[in-house]
């Protein structure tokens, strides 16, 4: 596993967090936010690769419409 060094007043924020009850462990706590961060940057990736997909696209001449006839007749094809 892995170890990664928190700053001193970030610890002292979550020990003070936890010795007043409000999160169980300062592992489960820095886990949970890291997981938190984690899915917040995939979801930015996503839509930044989506953004970039469709500007190739336009540039292309294509359009959403155009994709979705086009898939609605190849699935009507492949049946």
């Amino acid at each position: 596993m892995a170890t990664i060094t928190v700053p001193e007043p970030l610890v002292h924020e979550i020990d003070e967090l936890r010795s007043k009850g409000l999160i169980a462990s300062a592992e489960e706590f820095a886990e949970q936010a890291i997981r938190e961060k984690l899915s917040v940057a995939r979801k930015d990736r996503l839509v930044n690769e989506s953004r970039v997909l469709q500007q190739d696209l336009s540039s292309a001449g294509l359009t959403p419409e155009m994709l979705v006839h086009e898939f609605d007749r190849f699935r009507h094809a492949a049946r």
